[in-house]
């Protein structure tokens, strides 16, 4: 990779908006942080910003992110440039943008309420991780958009058997933090946690019944099947769960 770096470096204003995304993605992917890499790619993508397609937007933030850099010119670049192609994008591109953002903690209204009205379309047709994703970033970016939430709450019930332990806790714990009690999602929640609470890890059994305790709702059920699985895994725990 060291290799790849000098070589691309020293070609960076060569590279096309794809051959940017790419490399930082796979850098991202590997989780390689190099700094001086990341640096030339993203003065590059600011002087090409328009030539990205959505996919290109969307694994870009989504690479800076996981990489922890917050380069906010590139970002909210990538933000204004994106909003204006927003009917394009895919669910998956929608859901990696915002949580990108969100993972930064880069709180943009506009181009939030612009992956809702685009997500509100296509989410339906989303997996597991883009709803739970998307519904755990617009949490943390405190963006409550009721209309959003009541798509991602029907897609997440039709599909709630392929969510993993940790897609359950993140939109348990996303309607919590916007102070939503959306009942037949909770119950749906509940219900899909108890049949793998064996599965969960400490951090999903804290966010579950921390969302389930933070809108009071009452599901006995899943608070003994938690308080069984954290006897069993209270050895895994540690003081911040």
């Amino acid at each position: 990779m060291d290799a790849l770096s000098a070589a691309s470096l020293n070609r960076m204003s060569d590279f096309r908006a794809q051959n940017l995304s790419n490399i930082v993605w796979a850098f991202a992917a590997l989780l390689i942080s190099d700094l001086p890499l990341i640096d030339s790619i993203s003065a590059q993508s600011l002087r090409i910003i328009a030539d990205f397609d959505p996919q290109g937007f969307a694994n870009t933030a989504w690479a800076f992110a996981k990489l922890e850099v917050t380069d906010c010119p590139l970002m909210y670049a990538i933000s204004s440039a994106s909003i204006a192609t927003m009917s394009n994008f895919r669910s998956q591109n929608l859901s990696n943008l915002v949580w990108a953002f969100a993972t930064l903690v880069l709180v943009d209204d506009q181009l939030c309420d612009s992956i809702a009205e685009a997500a509100i379309q296509i989410l339906p047709q989303a997996d597991a991780q883009g709803l739970s994703n998307t519904a755990w970033a617009f949490a943390r970016l405190e963006c409550r958009n009721d209309p959003l939430m009541e798509v991602i709450s029907a897609a997440s019930m039709a599909i709630l058997s392929d969510f993993t332990g940790q897609n359950l806790s993140n939109t348990a714990w996303a309607c919590a933090t916007l102070e939503m009690t959306i009942a037949p999602l909770m119950n749906a929640i509940a219900s899909a946690a108890i049949a793998i609470s064996r599965q969960l890890d400490p951090q999903s059994l804290a966010n579950t019944v921390w969302a389930f305790a933070a809108i009071e709702f009452r599901h006995m059920p899943l608070m003994a099947a938690i308080a069984s699985q954290s006897l069993r895994s209270i050895g895994d725990w540690t003081p911040v769960e």
